[in-house]
C-alpha cells in the first residue's frame, strides 16, 4: 500500500504531465481550421499528432476542390450567356422602313439594268445598220423638231414679240424661216429615199475611188450650213470621203468668219476656202475644184 504522501506526489506528477501534453497539442493545431479545434479534451488526447495533420491537409484539399468547381461552374454559365447573346437575332425597330429601302434599291437596280440593256440594243442596232450599208441611220430622237424630214411649224400669231422679230429677220436674210431651222438638230434624221435595188447587199463595188465634196455658200444661216456639213460626215462612208471643201463666196456675216473657223477646226476632213471678192456660183465651184485632192469631185449647193 502506497503511503498517503507518496500518493499525492504521484497524482501531482500525472496532472502536471497531462497539462504539458495539452499545451503541446494546442500549439501544433493552431494552423488548422477552427472546426478542427472544436472537440473535447478527450478527443485531442486520444488522436495522435499525425492524424490531426492529415485531417488538416484533407480539409485544405477539399476546400481547393470546391473553389475550383465553383469557378468552373461560373465559367460555364458565362459561356452560355455569351453564346445566347451571339445567337440572338438582331432586333429591327421598324421593319417597314427597312423594307421600303430594300424596295427602292431593287427598283433602282432594275432601272439601271433596263438602261444598260437599252444601250446594248442600240449599239447592236447601229452595228447591224452599218453592216447593211444604210446611208441614213434611224433617228436618235424621233420626236424632235424636223426629225425624219417632217415639217415643224410655229404659229406666228401666238408667238411673243421676240420670236416674231427672229422669224422676220430670218426671212429678210435668207428668204426662209431661220428661227425654225435653229430649232432643228444638226444631226437630224432623214428618211432613206434610195430605191430598193440600191439597198440590196453587195450592190456596190468592193473598191471605189475617194471623193472631194465641194459646198459653196454666201451669207448662209449658221444652223443650215452646220447641218449640211454634219449630214455629209454622218452619211458618207469614211473610206470614200476624202474631204469637204467649204467655198465662201465673200460672205460678210460675223458668224461665218472666226466662229466658223473655230467650229470646223475640230473636223480634220473639213477645209474652208475663201474668195477675196464675190465671184458667183460657177467660179466658186471652180475655186473649190482647184483646191480638191480626190479623183472624184461632188458639188453640193
Amino acid at each position: 500500500m502506497i503511503p498517503r504522501r507518496n500518493r499525492n506526489l504521484i497524482i501531482k506528477i500525472i496532472f502536471f504531465c497531462s497539462a504539458l501534453y495539452l499545451l503541446s497539442s494546442f500549439r501544433n493545431s493552431q494552423d488548422s481550421s477552427p472546426d478542427n479545434l472544436q472537440g473535447s479534451i478527450e478527443e485531442i488526447f486520444e488522436a495522435p499528432d499525425s492524424e490531426l495533420e492529415k485531417n488538416n491537409v484533407d480539409s485544405k484539399i477539399h476546400n481547393e476542390i470546391d473553389i475550383a468547381n465553383a469557378k468552373i461552374k461560373e465559367h460555364e454559365e458565362n459561356k452560355k450567356e455569351v453564346k445566347n447573346i451571339v445567337l440572338e437575332p438582331p432586333k429591327v425597330e421598324n421593319e417597314k422602313v427597312v423594307q421600303e429601302e430594300k424596295d427602292k434599291w431593287r427598283e433602282a437596280e432594275d432601272k439601271k439594268d433596263k438602261e444598260e440593256d437599252r444601250i446594248k440594243e442600240k449599239e447592236e442596232e447601229d452595228k447591224a445598220d452599218e453592216a447593211q450599208n444604210f446611208a441614213i441611220l434611224p433617228p436618235k430622237n424621233p420626236d424632235g423638231p424636223g426629225e425624219m424630214g417632217k415639217p415643224y411649224k410655229v404659229d406666228k400669231e401666238k408667238a411673243d414679240n421676240e420670236t416674231k422679230a427672229k422669224i422676220e429677220k430670218g426671212w429678210q436674210n435668207n428668204a426662209y424661216n431661220e428661227y425654225v431651222s435653229d430649232l432643228i438638230s444638226v444631226h437630224r434624221s432623214l428618211p432613206d429615199l434610195r430605191d430598193e435595188w440600191c439597198k440590196a447587199p453587195d450592190r456596190l463595188l468592193p473598191k471605189l475611188p475617194q471623193s472631194s465634196i465641194i459646198v459653196c455658200f454666201h451669207n448662209e444661216g449658221w444652223s443650215v450650213l452646220l447641218r449640211s456639213v454634219h449630214s455629209i460626215l454622218n452619211r458618207s462612208p469614211e473610206n470614200l470621203l476624202k474631204e469637204i471643201i467649204l467655198v465662201d463666196d465673200a460672205s460678210d456675216m460675223n458668224h461665218l468668219k472666226m466662229d466658223l473657223e473655230n467650229y470646223m477646226s475640230q473636223y480634220p476632213k473639213v477645209r474652208i476656202v475663201r474668195a477675196p471678192e464675190r465671184v458667183g456660183l460657177i467660179r466658186a465651184r471652180l475655186l473649190g475644184a482647184s483646191k480638191a485632192s480626190a479623183p472624184i469631185l461632188t458639188f453640193l449647193d
